[in-house]
């Protein structure tokens, strides 16, 4: 019975080492996948740089457009004749002949 019973004790001590082990070795790679995931280069990094670089896309785009609708509005001042006299217009309030120019204030709207 006795010894049994020190059989009984070696296998168990057997056993509590496997699993000793084991549970290191499941710590150490949850530890690891844990880096992954929160670390310096991990997945959550990952997934900022990704949302960054879409913001930065569509703003080049944004600025792309606004770029080529300047370059149009540059080449329509250097050789159209008109299109200087429209902004003449807009902008420093300038009239042809005959014409009046009404200011009126603006709305409480634009004003908020």
């Amino acid at each position: 019975m006795r010894e049994e019973r020190q059989k009984g004790l070696l296998k168990e001590k057997k056993y509590s080492r496997y699993r000793k082990i084991f549970l290191a070795v499941i710590a150490f790679f949850l530890i690891v996948l844990a880096q992954g995931i929160f670390g310096d280069k991990g997945f959550m990094v990952l997934l900022e740089a990704r949302k960054a670089k879409e913001s930065l896309n569509s703003e080049i785009k944004r600025l792309e457009a606004e770029n080529n609708r300047l370059r149009k509005e540059i080449m329509d001042l250097k050789n159209n004749k008109f299109a200087i006299e429209k902004k003449a217009r807009e902008k420093l309030l300038y009239s042809n002949d005959g014409e009046i120019i009404v200011l009126t204030p603006p709305a409480e709207e634009e004003q908020k």
